[in-house]
């Protein structure tokens, strides 16, 4: 009859299969996973888009856009308006004052280009603002958002 080995620290019986460490790290990991992944999901349907239709300003309306000229609200609604802006209002070769015409004074502006605020970032604690930038003959050239 075979006596029974003991494996490390004097305990009889079979191996065991990890260690209590290395399952500790991988049901941490299982979790941390699951976590993450649930957060992603919970997030990006919370977040309205400029397409979404959770948001009532979802089309370009110059009469909502212009009032909140020097507006410091974070929850602006120029934002979601964004998609149509570039594509119909101020596209790649549209003039300034055209531009101008149709959003208002900017917030602020410097001699190639029109800063509009578009309040708080959707993740974090900055304020986003959509820059509009012009080219020598005053034509718009590029538009992006940034945050300050």
């Amino acid at each position: 009859m075979n006596a029974p080995v003991a494996h490390g620290g004097g305990r009889e019986g079979p191996p065991r299969p990890c260690s209590r460490g290395a399952r500790t790290r991988r049901l941490l990991t299982a979790g941390l996973t699951i976590l993450v992944a649930a957060v992603g999901c919970s997030v990006s349907k919370s977040q309205p888009t400029a397409g979404s239709m959770d948001n009532e300003f979802t089309t370009f309306d110059a009469s909502v856009w212009k009032a909140q000229h020097q507006s410091g609200a974070p929850d602006n609604p120029r934002h979601p308006m964004l998609s149509e802006v570039e594509e119909r209002v101020a596209p790649k070769g549209t003039p300034r004052a055209q531009v101008v015409a149709a959003l208002g004074p900017p917030d602020d502006l410097t001699a190639t280009s029109d800063v509009y605020t578009l309040g708080a970032a959707a993740f974090g604690v900055d304020y986003e603002q959509y820059v509009i930038e012009y080219d020598g003959q005053g034509k718009v050239s590029r538009s992006f958002v940034r945050r300050r």
